[in-house]
């Protein structure tokens, strides 16, 4: 048991390092705001109805067709939900599959939105599976990815080499052996030894995120007739998992059953732990319940972010109406810098902006922000000057919904010829930070009074 312990402990060590900065960042909301953070992790499993193929069938056979979606059979002496219950307060339930089956059963976990897969563990009360599929969806059950194979012999089971031999191999024998008979467990991490990478830049949410886990138990197998369950139960038992995995302590001892599992059932589970956490990107410690979910239990892990850094959305993944001078960008789960949103510069004249790479390059990479539908009669990319037909009050601020007055129609364009002339020989005219490019301002135009420029002849972003 300590070799087994040490071995988790070292493979579990790659992921810690990897989420450490962002995790550890949950404590206080005033530290959310200057670096990464990270709401806190649970059992995704946890208050969320899981569905079983022999769940679906009325007699608890496979051999009629299931229908869809899914759905559990109320009656079963050993429901899924109990796959999911508390192991101190129920150490005596499990999930058994159908009886008298020798096909193949499937757990299925179906989420509301797309969440954060750590690692996975089970605990079996039957032998576990000669050969097993985890499988997870990140488009809601249209597509499925193998996350893990594991089989006695690859080889033979699945045509892989197995990662004891070949390490990155698909498929691993480590969780196979029918040894011991009960409180067999399996452990699957979405990032191995090798993994140490940013969670939050694209190569670690591709790792980390799905909206559904598949569990395909493909092939049962018994227990060893030399093999004493209960001994081995007792002896095997998961008292006390390694530090790293932050898991909730199991029974020390094997339980007393209340009812005796089914004898011809191929496939029993007491545990499933998918621990994991809501999908923030790093711009939140916080998360609610996803609209239009389930209600939320007390140990429910919510799906929709409460987000920080100027960012929103069910996720973060995108920056506030106003805060668009730069391109939105995940936080760095490794270094802790938060990347946070900035605000566009519109003088007070809009409610919002978008980011333009023209005006981010133009900038010399300093401010990427333009400034949508300028209110008050202002125009610009940053609302920074007045429109034609309205002049600047200098006595007014810039910021004021007053700065721009209208003009009668004879001064109009004397009003505005002055204006653009202003800013194109300014460059970075008295209105704004930036205006008309003189560069770019037809050479056979002279800006003096009383030259009638239209707008389309100042150049604008």
């Amino acid at each position: 048991m300590k070799r087994l312990e040490g071995r988790l402990r070292f493979e579990m060590l790659a992921i810690n390092c990897a989420l450490i900065v962002a995790l550890m960042h949950s404590g206080t909301a005033s530290r959310c705001v200057d670096l990464a953070c990270s709401p806190p992790m649970g059992n995704l499993a946890s208050g969320r109805t899981l569905t079983t193929l022999s769940g679906c069938c009325g007699n608890g056979s496979h051999h009629s067709p299931c229908p869809t979606p899914l759905h559990t059979c109320p009656d079963h002496l050993h429901p899924p939900v109990h796959m999911v219950d508390d192991p101190f307060l129920h150490p005596d339930t499990w999930w058994a599959s159908g009886m008298g089956t020798d096909q193949e059963e499937e757990v299925r976990l179906d989420l509301e939105t797309r969440f954060c897969l750590t690692h996975v563990v089970l605990l079996f009360h039957s032998p576990r599976p000669a050969a097993m599929a985890m499988e997870r969806s990140q488009d809601f059950g249209r597509t499925w990815e193998t996350l893990k194979l594991f089989a006695q012999n690859c080889s033979l089971a699945f045509g892989l080499p197995d990662d004891t031999s070949q390490p990155g191999s698909l498929c691993t024998s480590r969780y196979s052996s029918a040894k011991p008979c009960s409180r067999g467990e399996v452990i699957f991490r979405t990032l191995g030894p090798g993994g140490l990478v940013d969670p939050y830049s694209p190569e670690g949410l591709s790792q980390l995120t799905l909206t559904n886990l598949r569990l395909r138990l493909l092939k049962a197998q018994t227990c060893p007739l030399s093999v004493a369950p209960s001994t081995t139960s007792s002896s095997m038992g998961l008292s006390k998992p390694p530090a790293d995995l932050n898991l909730p302590l199991l029974p020390s001892t094997s339980p007393q059953p209340s009812s005796e599992a089914p004898a011809s059932a191929p496939f029993s589970i007491y545990t499933l732990l998918a621990r994991g956490t809501c999908l923030c990107h790093g711009h939140a410690e916080h998360c609610l319940t996803h609209r239009g979910g389930q209600d939320t239990l007390k140990d429910m892990v919510p799906g929709r972010c409460v987000c920080t850094h100027h960012t929103v959305g069910e996720h973060c993944e995108r920056c506030g109406p106003l805060y668009n001078d730069r391109s939105w960008k995940p936080a760095n789960g490794s270094s802790g810098e938060p990347h946070p949103c900035h605000k566009c510069e519109c003088h007070g004249h809009a409610e919002s902006c978008h980011f333009s790479q023209r005006a981010w390059l133009s900038s010399g990479g300093t401010s990427g922000g333009v400034c949508d539908d300028c209110q008050h009669n202002t125009a610009g990319r940053r609302c920074q000057r007045c429109r034609h037909g309205y002049h600047r009050q200098p006595a007014i601020p810039l910021n004021s919904p007053h700065v721009c007055t209208r003009v009668d129609s004879a001064t109009a364009d004397l009003v505005w010829g002055e204006q653009a002339a202003a800013t194109a020989s300014q460059g970075t005219g008295a209105l704004g930070d930036r205006g008309a490019n003189p560069v770019l301002v037809p050479k056979t135009v002279t800006p003096t009074l009383g030259s009638a420029w239209t707008a389309m002849q100042i150049t604008r972003f």
